[in-house]
């Protein structure tokens, strides 16, 4: 059986078993590097579809600036906390209609404070209101993540998470 925390020199023997070819670098249909790209591809597709890879990361936050870039690997973000305090989720379009209707400054993404709220667009997550302060590593950001492609013989499967086992 196929187990990810093994590293790919191991699985790879295992793989040309089950196809029925040769493991012998030139003896075989797929080469080596053929497996792990489609190894890579499949990772990325099972960790999109699963979201079965969680991380979270930290961020510095930047005085006036409102909009961060995702985290690398990212797919998708589920939370968000400054200053150690979670933020509640929110759209442009719900900021934008409560400023119509006067609940907050009509010039909102040009309002600095401390963050309360947050929202996310493409690849990038924004804070309301933009921060008024510096703070290193001041915000945290809960999101799913792809598996990390596998590009030497040493590497593991889904980054080594051994509850990974069985895709």
């Amino acid at each position: 059986m196929l187990t990810w925390g093994d590293s790919v020199n191991s699985i790879r023997p295992q793989i040309f078993r089950i196809l029925k070819e040769s493991a012998t670098s030139g003896e075989s249909h797929w080469s080596h590097q053929a497996l792990m790209n489609k190894a890579n591809t499949l990772m990325r597709e099972i960790s999109q579809k699963t979201l079965c890879i969680e991380e979270t990361g930290t961020a510095s936050s930047v005085v006036s600036t409102a909009e961060y870039t995702y985290p690398s690997l990212c797919i998708d973000i589920y939370k968000i906390l400054y200053n150690n305090k979670f933020l509640d989720p929110i759209t442009t379009n719900e900021l934008d209609y409560m400023a119509r209707l006067g609940k907050i400054a009509e010039q909102w993404r040009a309002t600095d404070g401390t963050p309360t709220k947050w929202w996310k667009r493409a690849n990038k997550y924004g804070l309301y209101p933009r921060p008024d302060t510096a703070l290193a590593n001041g915000i945290t950001s809960y999101h799913w993540i792809f598996a990390t492609d596998l590009s030497a013989d040493a590497d593991t499967p889904f980054n080594g998470l051994v509850y990974m086992d069985g895709f």
